[in-house]
């Protein structure tokens, strides 16, 4: 690459407006060795015209490696479950169940109330106090 040649380098806003990607890709393609930058001052960087051009050189079918399979939910054995762990699990339902009934006969048989309730009243205690 010649030194002298203008506009052979990019700055990375220049290289985003080429590409129509944000500047946040572009840093994140530098980050990640997709694409190489030149460091021309303490904070300045500059990208080559010709490594955006490598960047959108396509690839043929043949040359890109497939992705590799990942185990599915089908693929994973699922045994059924013992008698004791069915029966831990219908214990803790009817627990559950009764738990629930023991809440209703405290509120004389009321379900509870929505949540947005509950919040609104917690606010207006709370805008009280201040």
């Amino acid at each position: 690459m010649a030194i002298g040649q203008a506009g052979d380098l990019l700055t990375v806003a220049e290289a985003a407006t080429v590409l129509k990607v944000s500047p946040i890709t572009i840093h994140r393609w530098l980050k990640q060795g997709r694409l190489t930058a030149y460091r021309v001052g303490p904070r300045a960087v500059r990208i080559s015209r010709s490594e955006l051009t490598r960047l959108l050189t396509p690839h043929h079918a043949a040359e890109a490696s497939p992705m590799p399979e990942i185990g599915r939910a089908a693929d994973v054995p699922v045994s059924p479950p013992s008698q004791t762990q069915i029966d831990r699990r219908l214990a803790a339902i009817a627990q559950a169940k009764e738990l629930r009934a023991q809440m209703r006969a405290r509120r004389g048989g009321a379900p509870l109330a929505s949540s947005w309730q509950l919040i609104r009243q917690a606010r207006d205690r709370r805008a009280s106090r201040l």
